[in-house]
């Protein structure tokens, strides 16, 4: 969309939400799969059109073309503490799972909001977690153009049938505007082949995005031009104070891998389940043969 065809706001409030003490809450696609649809419907529900998110292992970036912050307390109240709920039934946990207080700060004009969009979407660049900000699934970049860009195309009567009974549930649950929770994600999941859950993904996020991509690429001259003044800045965010790690996200799943092997925690989560003596002595273990640094191991395993 050419940059004259679109008003743009001119200021976006960045929201930074990060957990308690640093631990992990986006384990898997199921954690960041019900987040979202939570995410989009309490956006719809409180009038909000948010340009940007990107959902990291252990806090969350949004762009917002909101005047204050006071707008966004509610919604930031809703989404956390229902979300929280659905997370602590899952790992069978009580604790808090996000800081009572979210960070933000208002960019103005062109440049700033350039600035900080680079910044959110180049997030995972930072983390060693891709080479450039569109091969991310969780910043939702790709989707701004194409419904299905991690998944081959959906041709609905090529698919199985416990695919189109997914899919029938995906439309109902989008339309009635619920969002999923772990069970039922669970279940629709159930005996899908690999690309099919690809597939399925890619089908829940295109249902439920409410993210308004018209207002992000009006910033710059097309899709294309988006990615590559990404490319070539990550931005910076010089108002709020995050945790600086300088380690590589790729540790965390190397952290999964090993569990799996040792332990046969399959869902990465379930560790969660096991008491508190069994994960410190999980975290020597993965000390002791280098498969992650001590401070992403306490992270992944809630030991703070």
């Amino acid at each position: 969309m050419s940059e004259s065809l679109h008003h743009r706001p001119v200021a976006v409030q960045h929201v930074y939400q990060k957990s308690v003490s640093g631990e992990i809450i986006f384990y898997s696609a199921r954690d960041a799969i019900v987040f979202f649809t939570l995410f989009c419907v309490c956006a719809r529900k409180h009038g909000l059109h948010p340009t940007a998110l990107c959902l990291m292992p252990e806090h969350i970036h949004g762009l917002y073309p909101v005047g204050s912050r006071l707008l966004l307390s509610p919604f930031i109240q809703e989404t956390t503490h229902r979300f929280s709920a659905e997370f602590n039934k899952d790992a069978r946990r009580k604790a808090p799972l996000f800081k009572h207080q979210f960070g933000s700060a208002m960019k103005y004009g062109d440049k700033q909001i350039r600035s900080i969009n680079a910044y959110v979407a180049n997030n995972p660049v930072e983390k060693k977690s891709c080479l450039r900000a569109e091969q991310y699934k969780w910043n939702f970049l790709a989707y701004a153009e194409s419904d299905h860009p991690f998944s081959e195309k959906l041709i609905v009567r090529k698919t199985s049938c416990r695919m189109r009974k997914a899919i029938k549930v995906i439309k109902d649950m989008s339309m009635r505007d619920l969002p999923f929770n772990y069970t039922l994600f669970d279940r629709i999941c159930e005996g899908l082949a690999a690309q099919e859950r690809l597939q399925l993904t890619d089908l829940i996020i295109s249902a439920y995005n409410v993210l308004d991509y018209d207002t992000l690429l009006s910033y710059y001259k097309s899709y294309e031009g988006m990615l590559e003044a990404f490319a070539n800045t990550k931005g910076a965010e010089y108002d709020l104070k995050e945790d600086f790690d300088k380690y590589s996200n790729r540790n965390y799943a190397r952290i999964g891998d090993f569990l799996k092997e040792r332990v046969g925690i399959s869902r990465p989560k379930e560790v969660l389940w096991l008491p508190e003596e069994q994960r410190i002595t999980l975290l020597r273990q993965v000390v002791a043969d280098c498969v992650a640094p001590e401070y992403q191991a306490r992270k992944y395993l809630h030991l703070f």
